[in-house]
């Protein structure tokens, strides 16, 4: 469920009645000096009260909630509505990638939720009422930061030297692991700014990587504008094994590329992702959304394979502490855990 709307603000709606007890005021007081409302006046006294009551929706915002329990009286794409046990409505944004793992099959009109608030008022998790929070959730800087056209970028498949950084191709020079070797002359190196592909030649200096590079090495890549390495170097690699390290970097490529079917694939079910079992592909497909989150996407696709270290869990692509997704480190390499966003716990 990844929705957003413009106003980041909470807003308590104010109760029909209060619309109506200003028309029959303004009426009434027609009547008190002896004239009898006109049509005019009668709609005019309604859109007047409606504009009262459309500006009091708009500009009354709650007061530092960090929780609101209520009632789900509209769930539309971009927006929740909530009414808690003294009839107050809540509209409610969300932030990208809100957290409904405690949820059976998603928000529906009629059940009963509690909703986390981070410090802008948005949305960040939701949960049946009257259950706890598994730790305490911490609004997370790695989705707050990214956009929209970040998530774009990132996901805009395998790079060139023309998508680097300015101060990357100032620099002449990048580090990364090689992931994969395509022919004679395209080699695909994931970097922290993603994967990039240089055009590594017969030209090309490898004295220093003994005349060969093999998906799995670390290099540094020496580089003109037009993409082609000009030289390379051996960097040491935290990943001892490098068909591991290759594995990590197939995941890698599969959220830069914005392939989730290849994704799912390489998955290991079922999985249990952040307290929400997924049985099958099938299943973990139809919550892309919810598992692809800006956090997540950012944090796997600029992973710095050159420092990510095979532990006994297996090897972390992201953040230990989350976002990340989880490798077995087992010769199979597939995917055993999947974390959304950062927990800490109690």
């Amino acid at each position: 469920m990844k929705r957003k709307i413009s106003d980041g603000s909470i807003k308590q709606v104010i109760k029909r009645g209060s619309a109506a007890g200003l028309i029959m005021l303004l009426l009434g007081t027609s009547i008190a000096c002896g004239k009898k409302p006109k049509a005019e006046e009668t709609t005019a006294a309604t859109t007047a009260a409606t504009e009262a009551s459309t500006e009091a929706e708009t500009t009354e915002a709650a007061k530092d909630e960090k929780e609101i329990t209520g009632k789900v009286v509209d769930a539309a794409m971009h927006s929740l509505v909530l009414e808690d046990k003294d009839g107050n409505t809540y509209e409610l944004s969300e932030v990208d990638g809100v957290d409904i793992s405690m949820l059976q099959g998603g928000v529906e009109v009629g059940m009963d939720v509690t909703v986390e608030l981070d410090s802008h008022g948005d949305v960040i998790s939701i949960r049946p009422a009257g259950t706890d929070l598994v730790g305490e959730t911490e609004e997370a800087e790695s989705e707050a930061a990214v956009s929209s056209d970040e998530v774009k970028q990132l996901q805009s498949g395998v790079k060139t030297v023309a998508d680097l950084s300015y101060d990357v191709q100032n620099a002449g020079a990048v580090s990364g692991v090689v992931i994969e070797v395509s022919g004679e002359d395209g080699t695909i190196v994931q970097t922290v700014e993603g994967p990039v592909e240089f055009t590594v030649s017969k030209e090309t200096d490898k004295s220093a990587v003994g005349g060969k590079i093999n998906p799995g090495d670390g290099v540094r890549v020496f580089f003109n504008e037009d993409g082609d390495a000009l030289s390379l170097e051996s960097m040491d690699v935290s990943i001892n094994n490098p068909e591991a390290a290759v594995a990590a970097g197939e995941v890698i490529l599969d959220v830069a590329n914005n392939d989730f079917k290849s994704f799912a694939g390489k998955v290991q079910y079922p999985i249990l992702i952040d307290g929400k079992e997924y049985k099958d592909a099938e299943a973990l497909e139809k919550a892309k959304d919810n598992i692809w989150t800006p956090g997540l996407i950012k944090a796997v696709v600029t992973e710095d394979l050159l420092k990510t270290a095979a532990k006994d869990a297996g090897i972390f692509i992201g953040k230990d502490d989350g976002p990340y997704v989880l490798i077995n480190n087992d010769m199979v390499f597939e995917i055993s855990g999947i974390a959304v966003r950062k927990v800490v716990q109690n």
